[in-house]
């Protein structure tokens, strides 16, 4: 019998692989204007002010609103 190689890659590391490519493409694409995290960004404060205009402020509105300010702040750390 023959012994199987497999792939020890976790799935997050696949993952953090595929979100890096999909990053240098998006940059690659938008000729530096944009990368994954200003997009994601952009979605989540959209996401936000759908919320809010719904009137569901507290907790989706919220919820997104955090995930912004934390975004934000982790890309501040990374940079400084």
């Amino acid at each position: 019998m023959e012994k199987v190689q497999y792939d020890r890659e976790s799935v997050f590391q696949k993952a953090a692989t595929e979100f890096s490519n999909l990053d240098s493409n998006l940059n690659w694409a938008t000729s530096g204007n944009f990368d994954f995290r200003s997009v994601l960004y952009m979605v989540l404060v959209m996401a936000a002010i759908v919320q809010i205009l719904r009137g569901q402020i507290m907790v989706p509105a919220a919820t997104l609103l955090w995930n912004v300010f934390d975004l934000l702040r982790f890309a501040t750390n990374k940079q400084g």
